[in-house]
């Protein structure tokens, strides 16, 4: 999803976009730990579906990935396949030309235009994003429309109950009713290739399922 047809359960759709360079855990878990939470806010029971979108290249990050597409897309469908109500739409890495990074708001746009042609005229989006890249969504690409298209439900993994960070842009709505305060999550995708190259198999347990380190083993990555 999206694909060719649209499944009837889908109210909502949360998009989780990224690297995932490799995904760990904490990719995992918080997207479903931030369905759950819009499900309890509007009393819609399995209405809310995670797509994970991986980018071709963030705009926000110097450097391309290392793992190549076709090997972060089945890293991914490893970590996420045996979830409900879960999928990846590889359209940032199918639309790339070399080099091109992957800005959200055309992303946004070109799912809201499949929605309305397949039924889904009235499925919601939230962009779930963490507080770092809130606290920068005015300088991404037109963030008036991506707020617009796709309200983000942001993760505040250091902030006090629901309070937002200071540094949330002012301009760009209320931000208190968006954050999702996760607690601290001891896992990155840094941290992880930091953790291959060391050779730390503590910290990979942690972080890593086991067919995502069993893949990278295999493949050889991040050494």
């Amino acid at each position: 999803m999206p694909g060719d047809r649209l499944d009837p359960s889908v109210r909502t759709l949360l998009l989780f976009g990224g690297s995932f360079d490799p995904p760990h855990k904490g990719h995992v878990n918080l997207p479903l730990l931030a369905a759950r939470h819009i499900e309890r806010l509007l009393d819609e029971e399995k209405g809310v579906w995670v797509l994970y979108i991986p980018a071709a290249r963030s705009p926000h990050k110097s450097s391309a990935p290392t793992a190549t597409d076709a090997q972060r897309l089945e890293m991914l469908n490893l970590a996420t396949s045996h979830l409900p109500r879960c999928a990846v739409w590889t359209d940032e890495i199918d639309r790339a030309t070399a080099g091109t990074p992957s800005f959200t708001v055309d992303t946004l746009r070109r799912l809201r235009e499949w929605l309305d042609g397949h039924g889904g005229e009235d499925v919601r989006l939230r962009l779930l994003i963490g507080a770092d890249q809130a606290a920068a969504l005015e300088r991404w690409r037109e963030p008036e429309a991506v707020v617009a298209l796709a309200d983000p439900l942001v993760m505040a993994r250091d902030a006090e109950g629901d309070s937002p960070p200071s540094q949330m842009p002012a301009g760009l709505g209320d931000w208190t009713r968006r954050m999702l305060p996760t607690g601290k999550l001891e896992a990155s995708s840094s941290r992880v290739r930091a953790a291959l190259a060391a050779g730390d198999a503590a910290s990979l347990k942690r972080m890593l399922d086991a067919p995502i380190a069993a893949f990278i083993e295999r493949e050889g990555l991040y050494r």
